[in-house]
């Protein structure tokens, strides 16, 4: 008999088998010292952990879809019967009080709008009507005028003729600037719906 000392080794490194994910082992497949093929079954892993991990998974999926549905529609600036496509209650109800909120604003900016629009008019017809007043009465002042320098006429009359003419035409230029403010003022609201809009 001889008796030796020695190591008992593998021409194959030592393979260390884990799972990926934390999970119980529900059964076991093979005995210990049992030879095995690739392809084998092992364990079989309780899929509890799995399958909730899944429906998380799937439930943010979905949420994110809904998200992108809702962001795709109001870049497109979809109106409110798209909201029908959005699956989500949560992100529809969004879409719908995003949409709501983008109408009513453009619709106030529209308003606005409207609104510098005909007082502008109205400031046209006064400017209009205000030269027209101007010229009559540059002419009654050069009538008075002359009629002073001939004189047939006192120098009251012309005076109060040449106030009159000077009032007229502060009133004129007056309406002059104001149809300049407000021409200013409605490109201003023009200018910030179409930015509100290209933020949006």
């Amino acid at each position: 008999t001889v008796s030796a000392r020695g190591r008992l080794s593998t021409t194959v490194p030592t393979i260390s088998v884990q799972a990926t994910d934390n999970s119980v082992v529900k059964s076991v497949r093979v005995l210990i010292g049992q030879h095995v093929k690739k392809g084998d079954v092992l364990i079989v892993l309780d899929e509890t952990y799995a399958e909730a991990d899944l429906a998380r998974a799937d439930i943010e999926f979905n949420l994110l879809q809904s998200k992108i549905q809702r962001l795709n529609a109001e870049m497109e600036k979809e109106d409110e019967e798209s909201a029908s496509t959005i699956k989500n209650p949560i992100e529809r109800k969004v879409f719908l009080s995003r949409y709501d909120e983008y109408t009513s604003r453009i619709a106030s900016f529209d308003q606005k709008i409207k609104n510098f629009s005909q007082r502008l008019s109205t400031t046209l017809g006064d400017i209009e009507l205000a030269k027209k007043q101007l010229d009559i009465q540059k002419e009654m002042e050069a009538g008075r005028k002359t009629l002073y320098e001939r004189e047939i006429g006192s120098l009251i009359n012309l005076l109060t003729t040449r106030n009159n003419r000077l009032s007229i035409e502060r009133e004129y230029r007056g309406l002059q600037n104001k149809n300049n403010n407000q021409e200013s003022e409605m490109e201003y609201d023009r200018a910030e719906k179409q930015a509100f809009i290209s933020e949006w």
